[in-house]
């Protein structure tokens, strides 16, 4: 066979594979993650999307000057406004914080669920070990400062009875802890319908909702036509 019956061969082989090719590929959903936190939860988070490989998802993960509810909430709209301004908005934007001793923590969680609804307040209270405390044990006794310790000093002090080696910024706790994620999740979620009938929020945290709107997305994603 001549160079040039492969050439043309070849050439036809390209032409019926980017006639298959679809016309319109829907681009990838995109998810603003803003913590509060340096370090750990961002760990935690990022080991977590990288081990649900979500593939028409793609997670930034941003961290704001100063570590106020009020000030994830300003960064967060401002990063919206940015995005929009490039074409490239955002599907979901979710703050990520405590409720530690913030005063502007409940007008904060109040503002961001009075918004747009691409964005959602995930909160912890009174801080995120109490999300990995719920992997051991399930627990409604309110955390609240005693002595010279601060409310997640004491929630850290109970987590250790548990998991004995954590730091915060510790590596490797969204594996280490995997199979205890799906009981932890049913946990998180009986805390916060208890806390909606009682009023009582300490403690409580909405972290297990954030991996299941990730999933939405995905599936919405493969579903699609």
């Amino acid at each position: 066979m001549g160079s040039e019956d492969l050439f043309h061969k070849r050439r036809a082989k390209t032409q019926r594979q980017l006639q298959r090719k679809p016309k319109n590929k829907k681009r990838a959903q995109r998810v603003l993650i803003v913590c509060e936190g340096e370090k750990t939860e961002p760990q935690y988070l990022s080991e977590a999307v990288q081990h649900y490989r979500l593939r028409s998802v793609e997670v930034d993960f941003s961290r704001p000057k100063g570590t106020a509810p009020s000030n994830l909430w300003e960064f967060a709209k401002k990063q919206a406004i940015e995005e929009r301004k490039q074409a490239n908005e955002y599907d979901l934007i979710f703050c990520v914080f405590d409720r530690d001793s913030h005063p502007c923590f409940d007008k904060t969680v109040k503002a961001i669920n009075d918004a747009d609804n691409k964005f959602m307040a995930i909160t912890s209270v009174p801080c995120f070990e109490y999300w990995l405390l719920l992997h051991f044990i399930y627990t409604r006794k309110p955390f609240n400062k005693a002595g010279a310790k601060s409310p997640a000093d004491v929630v850290i002090q109970e987590l250790r009875k548990y998991l004995p080696s954590y730091e915060k910024a510790s590596q490797g706790l969204f594996s280490e802890l995997l199979d205890q994620l799906s009981s932890a999740t049913t946990k998180a979620q009986n805390a916060l319908n208890d806390a909606s009938a009682t009023g009582a929020i300490n403690p409580t945290t909405s972290i297990h909702l954030l991996f299941q709107e990730l999933k939405k997305l995905e599936d919405k994603e493969d579903s699609a036509p």
